[in-house]
């Protein structure tokens, strides 16, 4: 029961995140009509409400029953594809080009979506998911490449934290429950940590003032790791990572916003 109780707090908090981000980028559109970045971002936001208003009705209408094509998850994958075309619109379609970082993102995106139909058995549902999924993130990391936001020894440490996890998440497969949830556990506080530090370097980005592309790609790598933290995550450590990502929305914001208005 207290599990419910938090479950639905975090998801009156993240709606009410959400309509607060809204309202901010439709005042965003506004005052730069000329600029389409805006737009994208406020219909990703529009998506992203939709998705919990439907996902608030589900549970409190339908709570034993799971619809695999749910409208929530339409939700979810025009998220990724609205801001994915945001960051083509901001730093250009032929300047993101396939790379060897692409290449390791586009199997963090098959080996996850392997352990999302491991898990769940909706092998349609997690394939499109999948598809959606890693094209967000592999337009992401071309934004990171692009903005050179990261340094080598970061390149290989997200590398690094990156696939230990999905290591983690293939031993839970075939070891004891009680073995599994060390596993999970460690896996989600690695993912945790990594998530603090580059939010971190984002927020010192903003401060500092003056990249914004580079503060723009930092800013949805971010919210790229905290949605795969949420995609990897069950119970409490769903919530939590939950509200991480309802405070990131707040940073996407800001982030467009300067980079909206430096233009």
């Amino acid at each position: 029961m207290t599990d419910i109780i938090l479950e639905f707090a975090e998801l009156i908090f993240q709606i009410a995140v959400l309509v607060f981000v809204f309202v901010r980028s439709v005042t965003l559109i506004r005052r730069n009509g000329n600029s389409v970045v805006p737009v994208f971002f406020c219909f990703g936001i529009l998506a992203f409400l939709i998705s919990d208003f439907y996902w608030m009705a589900h549970s409190l209408m339908l709570p034993e029953v799971r619809i695999p094509f749910a409208v929530n998850l339409m939700g979810e994958n025009s998220i990724s594809l609205l801001f994915s075309a945001l960051l083509i619109a901001v730093f250009g379609k032929g300047k993101i080009k396939p790379g060897i970082e692409m290449m390791f993102t586009v199997l963090f995106a098959v080996a996850s979506t392997t352990i999302w139909i491991a898990y769940s058995g909706e092998w349609l549902k997690d394939i499109l998911s999948g598809i959606v999924y890693g094209y967000f993130l592999c337009i992401t990391i071309g934004t990171l490449k692009v903005s050179q936001a990261l340094t080598k020894r970061e390149w290989a440490s997200t590398a690094l934290v990156s696939f230990s996890v999905i290591g983690m998440q293939v031993l839970m497969l075939f070891t004891k429950p009680q073995i599994a949830s060390v596993f999970d556990n460690l896996s989600i506080v690695i993912l945790f940590m990594s998530f603090i530090y580059f939010t971190a370097k984002t927020l010192h980005t903003l401060k500092s003032g003056k990249d914004s592309g580079k503060l723009v790609s930092l800013a949805f790598f971010c919210f790229a790791w905290i949605t795969s933290t949420m995609y990897m995550s069950t119970g409490r450590w769903y919530i939590i990572a939950s509200i991480a990502c309802s405070l990131d929305l707040i940073l996407l914001l800001v982030s467009v916003r300067r980079k909206v208005e430096a233009q």
